[in-house]
């Protein structure tokens, strides 16, 4: 639909960074598993996520935790370090602008940052070798949190966008983009409502099970109060959170914001409550459990727990691979990439002149064809 409708943008016209390093899917089901529940109150309860955290972060863990400082400014990081920005941690690479290579994509180095300054905000220290790798584990799972829930919204924006392109056959995101979010990000504006929800709704469902289930709560609330003091730290846009907590003003806030992605103008007309009659507009396409991947820097240990590793496939092989099954070249594919049709089947846009494509797009690509993963993919096609 958006290709056929010209709404399909290319990633240069995205403002987020390409993902680089390894790049791996997040087993969800390992981090947040349905039954049991974690945090330092539930340290006798089996885990079976069992990372393998290097000694110097255990090490400095067990150094910092519970020593925060109320009320004098310090921002909970190290004088040589810059404090954890969360557009430059962690980011939402929207379907509009990446076609099969969306998702939301997580930097493990920021989340062992942010584990250790949500730590700072932990009541007192580990008593244990066993509670410290358990205080570990809990504030991974905290800071990982954070930085999903927000990224999670802007795809929920995304998903309000597609809603209504789908009623009104109009694109709606792109015309948003252009004419409201990168003007007023541009500008470092205060105005930019979707961050500032989008800070506001991950510190909302912090309590909100498996958050909360596997966080327990005194890790769900020094994860709280470690974002009160760094949301007014954060970049213009972002830091409106703090106002939005206070005044309780989350609706209000995200009507309009919902107008702004209708109507593509800074100042909507339509009436704000009008969208109490769609609560659900802009709830997400697709699961919270999917396409949700790990960015780890070459050499550097993985942290969080991951799927199967994904085969290594060019687009050139794929392309060839593609066209035993009837698809062709079909022109059509901006900047640098190449659009396959075939009838009866999806339309498939892929970067072009990639030596490996990500597993981002394999795994999409198999799912649009109808296999079971990446590899059933490669091995089906006999790439």
């Amino acid at each position: 639909m958006l290709e056929r409708d010209g709404a399909l943008g290319t990633p240069d016209q995205s403002p987020w960074p390409s993902h680089d390093g390894g790049v791996t899917l997040v087993d969800w089901s390992e981090l947040f598993p349905s039954r049991g529940r974690g945090g330092l109150e539930a340290l006798d309860e089996p885990d079976f996520w069992e990372p393998d955290f290097d000694e110097e972060f255990l090490a400095e863990l067990d150094e910092r935790v519970g020593t925060r400082v109320h009320n004098s400014g310090h921002a909970g990081h190290r004088d040589d370090q810059e404090p954890i920005r969360p557009d430059v941690c962690a980011w939402y690479q929207p379907i509009h602008f990446h076609g099969l290579d969306w998702g939301i994509f997580i930097k493990e180095d920021c989340l062992l940052r942010l584990a250790i300054e949500i730590a700072l905000f932990v009541p007192h220290r580990p008593t244990s070798r066993r509670e410290l790798i358990q205080l570990a584990k809990t504030v991974v799972r905290a800071a990982f949190s954070t930085l999903f829930l927000h990224e999670q919204y802007h795809h929920k924006t995304e998903s309000h966008a597609l809603r209504l392109h789908v009623v009104e056959r109009t694109p709606r995101y792109g015309t948003y983009f252009r004419t409201v979010y990168g003007p007023l990000r541009a500008a470092a504006s205060d105005d930019l409502h979707e961050e500032a929800l989008a800070n506001t709704d991950s510190y909302l469902r912090l309590s909100h099970d498996p958050y909360s289930q596997w966080l327990g709560k005194t890790v769900r609330d020094a994860t709280r109060r470690y974002l009160d003091f760094r949301f007014p730290l954060d970049p213009p846009g972002y830091r409106r959170a703090a106002d939005i907590l206070a005044s309780n003003s989350f609706d209000d806030v995200e009507f309009v914001l919902k107008s702004q992605v209708q109507e593509g103008m800074l100042t909507p007309f339509r009436h704000p409550g009008d969208w109490l009659m769609a609560p659900r507009i802009n709830q997400s396409y697709f699961s919270c459990h999917s396409d949700i991947w790990t960015i780890v820097r070459p050499g550097a240990a993985r942290i969080l727990p991951t799927g199967l590793p994904y085969p290594t496939v060019s687009t050139h092989s794929m392309t060839r691979a593609l066209r035993k099954l009837g698809y062709n070249d079909t022109g059509g594919g901006k900047g640098s990439h190449v659009k396959l049709s075939a009838d009866g089947k999806p339309t498939l846009v892929l970067p072009g002149g990639r030596k490996d494509l990500s597993p981002v797009v394999l795994r999409n690509i198999a799912k649009a064809l109808g296999y079971k993963n990446a590899q059933a993919l490669v091995d089906g096609l006999e790439v």
